[in-house]
Parts: structure tokens; sequence; C-alpha cells
């Protein structure tokens, strides 16, 4: 708090891990404490959302024999959907900005209410672990987070 007082930045980004943990709903009142304190000290304060972690190792699961999308895809836990919904609505009610990841890992088919997180996106492999996203999938994410966090700005 002291350097970032010091600073007096434009922009303050809340990033963290809440999905893999075995408690995510324990992150909400923690981030919204440091939305409403960060508020005081930055022109901007946006909190990135945290996608699912990934329920297999990613090179494990791609190059077991007779691997498929199906196998080395994850489903979102209920627990996780809310409390990444919970920590977005905190965000709104503080006034900070929230930038949505749960879309660029996830996606609903149709007619099913499971988010489903594939390894494998357009033929980029989207992480290197559980929980960490690969650098490809993350250059080609770029324009779209820049977008996101450009939208956010100035709420």
């Amino acid at each position: 708090m002291g350097r970032i007082s010091a600073r007096r930045p434009d922009v303050v980004l809340i990033v963290g891990s809440w999905t893999g943990t075995a408690a995510p709903g324990r992150a909400v009142s923690p981030i919204g404490t440091m939305s409403v304190a960060m508020r005081k000290l930055a022109a901007s304060v946006i909190v990135v959302g945290d996608a699912p972690n990934q329920t297999r190792d990613p090179v494990d699961c791609l190059l077991s024999p007779g691997s498929t999308m199906a196998a080395c895809t994850s489903k979102a836990k209920a627990v996780q959907l809310a409390a990444s919904s919970a920590i977005s609505s905190a965000a709104r009610a503080h006034r900070v900005g929230y930038v949505e990841t749960l879309g660029w890992f996830c996606a609903r088919p149709a007619g099913s209410t499971d988010q489903l997180g594939p390894l494998v996106v357009a033929s980029t492999i989207t992480a290197v672990d559980r929980g960490h996203i690969s650098q490809t999938y993350a250059l080609e994410l770029a324009a779209s987070f820049r977008a996101s966090f450009r939208r956010q700005l100035f709420r």
C-alpha cells in the first residue's frame, strides 16, 4: 500500500488466482477490500477475472495415447463460477472495472449449463500447467485483453 500510495498510479490491476484454491469464495471479501483501498490511490482500479484451473496436467493429457478433446477438457466447478460471479458483482458495487476472462478459457455447450475449458483452442495449447496460461495463448489474447482493459478504465 505504501509503494502504491507513493507512486500514485493511474491504474491498479488486481490479479490473483482464486479458482484453483480449495475455497475460492474466501477470495471475495479480500478482493473487495483491496478494490476499495486502491480506489483511494489510483484513478482507475480493474480486477482481472480468474479462469477455472485445469484438472489434468496439459502435457500428460495431450501426450497420452488416444487423447481426445473430451479427455483434455475440464469442467468448471460451481463453487469456482460462484466465486468469480461474486467478485465481478463486488467490483461493480465498488465501482471498479472487471475484466471477464472466463470466455477466453471456457465455453458452454449448446443445451448445457456446464462451462468447459479445453486445453486446446483453435490449435493452440492454452495452459502450461493446471493453473497458468501458455505464452502462445497469452499472446493470442493480447488484443482481446487490451480491448477489455480499455473498456474498464476510469469507471
